[in-house]
């Protein structure tokens, strides 16, 4: 966590530290990114920013913790749109779009985010990681639960394995947009979103349940 020394900052100054080490962060990833750099390109001295913070660690968890909460904020956003749905289906495909919203405008926390899953043998961010997974397999197990009692999907399916895949698809869904940089848009990326949706849901949907 930041100190109180670098929240009393001047706004501009505390905005450019941040922006550049997420810039850095999700350029090179958590490991090759410098904190000699960091500070030549911020423009402040190296003992400054142990004024700051504590270490690399305390910097880096701070700007991830900064991304889950702009990524949830989408999320929140979408899902209320969808208040009163009793659409599996349709919360889903809120989920995909809430994600890659977030995505398509702020690619570099975006990338800071995706970068977790790279870095191995920190303690830390294995929790970070574990924490963050289940929050998401939480939500669509939720759901998961609510159209099962709807008869919207199979009462058959394992919900642990089921909300763990849709997860894992959405985390598909916003690699492929990183690595693509030329989708760039939402017209272009919802189609990939919707095939997912859409070769997922044929397996999961009630078929005894009359269509009306």
């Amino acid at each position: 966590m930041p100190t109180k020394t670098f929240f009393n900052l001047a706004d501009e100054k505390k905005n450019k530290v941040i922006e550049i080490s997420i810039s850095l962060f999700a350029e090179r990833g958590y490991t090759k990114t410098q904190i000699t750099e960091i500070v030549k390109k911020a423009d402040i001295a190296k003992g400054s920013f142990y004024q700051y913070f504590d270490d690399k660690n305390d910097l880096f968890k701070y700007i991830l913790n900064k991304a889950i909460k702009v990524k949830e904020d989408y999320i929140k956003k979408e899902l209320k749109s969808l208040e009163g749905e009793q659409n599996f289906f349709r919360y889903w495909k809120g989920l995909n779009k809430a994600n890659i919203n977030f995505a398509l405008e702020n690619l570099n926390l975006a990338r800071v985010l995706r970068n977790v899953y790279k870095i191995k043998n920190f303690e830390l961010f294995k929790i970070i990681k574990r924490d963050y997974e289940k929050q998401g397999t939480d939500l669509i197990k939720k759901w998961l639960i609510i159209a099962i009692k709807n008869d919207e999907i199979k009462s058959d399916i394992n919900i642990g394995y089921i909300a763990h895949l849709l997860y894992t698809a959405n985390c598909f869904i916003i690699d492929y947009l990183l690595e693509n940089e030329e989708i760039d848009t939402q017209n272009k990326i919802d189609p990939y979103a919707n095939k997912i949706v859409e070769i997922i849901g044929n397996g999961l949907k009630n078929s005894r349940k009359k269509e009306g």
